[in-house]
């Protein structure tokens, strides 16, 4: 585990440091969910099993599991976090000498787990695995009881998604389609999709039936409309590259949008094709930040004949920034989205800084990925999830997220040097009671901000684009 294990009191101290560390990252992590109305504890396996209808465990053995894929409790799932942070000092003693037993470099027995797809959920050791998450390890020797579900259960499933997992039950459990055709791959990002599938082979099976002039078999339909509908469209999805347009969608949503847009689109003109429609929904309602902005750019410099510089710049610094942080694949539901090509600059340096003070927290390289993430999950989110709970764009309407996120931190600076402590959430919600009833004050704020050595006077929002030294959390823990 270790090159050399420490001794007697190093070990005692490093133990002590990193329960403390790990209760104070729990707290503000708890206090951040409540904030802005998010689940943040473990996922119940009980919950998992009847909404999956699952049956009985079968052993596999003793199998060396991804720490990262161990989601979930059978029956402690309220005294962790759903990072396995520990929410009570009930168990303190327990966490410190595994954490002790580490540092030791002593071998402890596997942990006991339920595997259901990619998902595991704690039996036995819960706090072997907070531990090892703490420290950085990635693989844990784990006793394996493996539990067969009919959909597939990925290791990022969150509580939320289980009714959609539910649906998706019932519908294989209606249409037997995973044994009718095997390799086909329906999943849908919101509830409601499966019962829509379910009413277009309904109709389908009507309209094979008038066309035949004979009985249809619903296995039959099932087999027809997966072959003659639903696949043609999703070839057609992939002809185009239309899901590059949906990032946090899947094959499956834009069917279902897409077929619905053609309906449309044929009350107009009639000849319309699958083709056009998809290319047209693309066009219109593409949930690509970039385009979103392209399109309202294009309405509205529409007797233009060129699209102003800044927004050009702005929409290539959006592009190299995706490219360089692949936060677009890291998570696909990222909305970041400035007007400005100097704010993406100022994002890279975020980034930066949080990676460095991650590798002296953890006491470890950490990739860019890795750094990519946490920011994003740790520093970035909560704040628009603090923006997006109330509703603070609309005090802002010049603003993006992203750009109100930059405010928020370089806020979040003064208040510190003036009140010490405070967390970004409360800068976010400070800021908007501030400043939301005083345009005056926004004005007066970017004029200053324009005024080379002159900072932004108390009581006047910082500009997201001064070069304060907020520009950058300087201990993403604080953020926490």
């Amino acid at each position: 585990m270790m090159d050399e294990a420490p001794r007697g009191n190093d070990v005692l101290a490093r133990a002590e440091g990193d329960y403390g560390r790990v209760r104070r990252r729990a707290w503000w992590r708890d206090a951040v969910a409540r904030l802005v109305g998010r689940q943040n504890q473990l996922l119940s396996y009980e919950a998992v099993k009847q909404s999956l209808k699952l049956g009985g465990p079968i052993y596999r053995g003793v199998k060396t599991v991804p720490v990262a894929q161990i989601i979930g409790s059978v029956d402690r799932y309220r005294d962790f976090d759903n990072v396995f942070l520990p929410k009570q000092d009930n168990t303190a003693g327990r966490w410190k000498s595994i954490a002790r037993a580490f540092y030791s470099a002593v071998d402890l027995p596997p942990v006991r787990l339920y595997k259901v797809g990619d998902a595991y959920f704690v039996v036995d050791g819960h706090h072997r695995v907070s531990v090892a998450r703490e420290q950085g390890i990635d693989f844990i020797d784990a006793e394996v009881q493996e539990v067969i579900s009919r959909v597939p259960v990925s290791a990022d499933l969150k509580s939320e998604d289980l009714i959609i997992l539910h649906e998706y039950r019932r519908f294989l459990g209606r249409t037997k389609l995973d044994s009718i055709r095997p390799d086909q791959h329906i999943r849908f990002t919101v509830a409601g999709g499966y019962q829509q599938i379910i009413e277009h082979i309904a109709m389908h099976r009507y309209y094979m039936q008038l066309g035949q002039q004979r009985e249809v078999s619903e296995a039959e339909a099932v087999a027809d409309w997966y072959d003659q509908v639903y696949l043609p469209t999703v070839e057609i999805i992939r002809r185009y590259k239309v899901l590059d347009e949906f990032p946090s969608r899947t094959e499956s949503d834009l069917y279902l949008w897409i077929v619905e847009h053609l309906y449309f689109l044929r009350e107009i003109e009639q000849g319309t094709s699958l083709e056009d429609a998809a290319a047209d929904y693309a066009e219109q309602y593409s949930e690509k930040s970039i385009k979103k902005l392209m399109r309202g750019f294009k309405h509205a410099f529409a007797d233009n004949d060129k699209m102003p510089l800044e927004i050009v710049k702005a929409a290539q610094a959006h592009e190299q920034f995706m490219a360089e942080t692949r936060l677009a694949e890291l998570r696909p539901a990222q909305n970041i989205l400035c007007t400005s090509d100097l704010d993406y600059t100022r994002l890279r340096d975020h980034i930066k800084k949080h990676r460095y003070y991650m590798g002296l927290d953890l006491k470890r390289d950490v990739s860019k990925d890795e750094a990519v993430t946490d920011w994003y999950d740790t520093v970035y989110q909560p704040i628009v999830a603090a923006i997006r709970g109330r509703n603070l764009l609309a005090e802002f309407p010049g603003k993006t997220e992203t750009e109100l996120y930059l405010s928020i931190v370089a806020y979040l600076d003064q208040l510190r040097q003036t009140e010490g402590s405070t967390s970004a959430v409360e800068a976010a919600i400070d800021y908007a009671g501030q400043f939301k009833q005083h345009p005056i004050k926004k004005i007066l704020g970017g004029l200053l901000s324009m005024v080379v050595g002159v900072p932004p006077a108390a009581g006047v929002p910082p500009a997201a684009g001064s070069e304060s030294s907020a520009d950058v959390p300087h201990n993403p823990q604080a953020e926490r």
